[in-house]
């Protein structure tokens, strides 16, 4: 039985995923904080930030992300300044100046801080 064009492309854009990943993660594809190993959990991190501005400036959208990112990277001989994160890792860096909370911890008393009392309005 033939597959489908969508299932070929699903299979095309997995393979680049998992190219990219083992390349930006030494070949064991983890998280470079935590260790998580399930694919679904990891993204790529843009180790100095601005994310949002390089898929912009490749694909002229900030969503211009996935694999098209992932097909651009492989074109580029996988270029330095990439990691493979979990999405915890990943979004806990962008709420703590560019630190995982699993290195240390979010500051007491920002707008994150889920250990100060609620206000009363």
């Amino acid at each position: 039985m033939r597959m489908s064009n969508a299932e070929v492309m699903k299979r095309r854009n997995l393979n680049i995923k998992l190219r990219v990943f083992k390349a930006y993660s030494g070949g064991d594809i983890k998280c470079y904080c935590c260790g998580e190993t399930i694919i679904e959990m990891l993204t790529l991190d843009h180790i100095e930030g601005g994310g949002n501005a390089h898929r912009v400036s490749l694909g002229g959208r900030k969503d211009w992300g996935g694999h098209n990112l992932y097909r651009w990277l492989a074109g580029q001989k996988f270029p330095p300044g990439y990691r493979v994160a979990c999405f915890n890792c990943n979004y806990g860096r962008s709420l703590n100046n560019g630190i995982c909370p699993h290195k240390s911890p979010i500051k007491r008393g920002t707008l994150f801080d889920l250990t100060a009392a609620p206000s009363s309005h």
